[in-house]
């Protein structure tokens, strides 16, 4: 999901015309930022295929095989059931989260390991540290280096377990529940709403200021929500307005939102494409399909920006990107002489 989370509460109206203002040096700051998250994370992803390899953490699947796809399918679907039964009836918040962050500090330890760069017991030391930051700290710039790391380790993962023909076929599935649960359902609302309150690195914030503090947005977030209930499909952008010394109202942050998922599925399929394809890497140790896959994914992110500004609202980002970038990932294939039977894998 990405959009752009406004810090005053405003009118469909107001947003329609915020969405037409000039793109100003601070709307190109926080684009740039944005891009550079996404890029970092599928990149990332690449580099930690091998540790992630190394640790054991790739799923034990058939790789060429959709069918396969049912070992990710499964737990992710399990997933969310237990997460959104968790938020309806407000059990267990707390012991979701714990589960989560040490779920995250476990995983990072492995992958150290894999790298090696240390050994156990040490080698979860330096993400426990990382996860108590987050949990007592989950500012923007805090949220955004796990997501990033995140992202990657994910991508990673799956990257290394499924081949181009699962790779795909989940891509185009992950687009269509992307685009469901933004435009049809509430889901991904719940979603971003739980990841701020819990301190999940679920999406990368990217605020018009250094200074702006994720933690009072999120405040802000909980407040605007307990206000509206459930009786409004449409969520407007919490009141984060502060008062001055004097009386004066001013703005709150403004924060360009983008899901961590939106640069995590798109690298997938790098990972994919570098991992399993026989051709030479050309740069940062990506071949051409891979390399084609990220350029076609920033074309996606590019087509996103433009419908976030002039539409205005929360748009899914995965079909967009998703789209994208197959297309680049099969025209990579094409440029390296891979026979598109093989690039799709079948």
């Amino acid at each position: 999901m990405s959009g752009e989370a406004e810090g005053t509460v405003e009118s469909d109206a107001t947003r329609a015309v915020a969405a037409e203002d000039a793109f100003g040096p601070t709307d190109a700051l926080q684009t740039l930022t944005t891009w550079v998250l996404f890029v970092a994370t599928v990149l990332a992803g690449v580099a930690l295929a091998e540790p992630v390899a190394t640790a054991g953490l790739g799923l034990a699947v058939d790789s060429s095989s959709v069918g396969s796809l049912r070992h990710l399918l499964v737990p992710f679907a399990g997933g969310l059931v237990v997460f959104f039964l968790l938020q309806r009836y407000d059990y267990g918040r707390v012991a979701l989260q714990a589960a989560f962050l040490g779920y995250l500090a476990f995983m990072f330890g492995r992958v150290l390991i894999g790298a090696g760069v240390a050994t156990a017991p040490l080698a979860f030391l330096p993400p426990l540290a990382v996860v108590v930051v987050l949990w007592r700290h989950p500012e923007w710039y805090v949220v955004n280096l796990v997501g990033v790391a995140f992202g990657a380790v994910i991508a990673a993962i799956l990257g290394t377990s499924y081949g181009p023909l699962p790779a795909l076929v989940a891509l185009v599935g992950w687009a269509a529940y992307d685009a469901y649960a933004v435009y049809r359902s509430d889901a991904m609302e719940t979603i971003a709403a739980a990841g701020l309150e819990m301190s999940i690195p679920g999406a990368f914030f990217v605020p018009d200021r250094l200074d702006a503090s994720l933690r009072e947005y999120r405040l802000s977030f909980e407040d605007d929500e307990a206000t509206d209930g459930d009786t409004s499909d449409e969520t407007d952008g919490p009141a984060t307005d502060t008062t001055t010394a004097d009386g004066d109202e001013t703005d709150g942050p403004d924060f360009k939102i983008l899901g961590v998922g939106d640069a995590m599925v798109p690298g997938f399929l790098v990972v994919s494409a570098t991992w399993f394809l026989d051709a030479t890497p050309v740069v940062a140790g990506l071949n051409w399909p891979a390399l084609g896959a990220l350029l076609g994914s920033l074309v996606g992110l590019a087509v996103l920006e433009v419908v976030v500004r002039r539409v205005g609202g929360a748009h899914a980002g995965l079909p967009a990107l998703n789209a994208t970038t197959i297309g680049g990932y099969l025209l990579g294939a094409l440029v390296a002489g891979v026979p598109l039977a093989t690039a799709v894998g079948v």
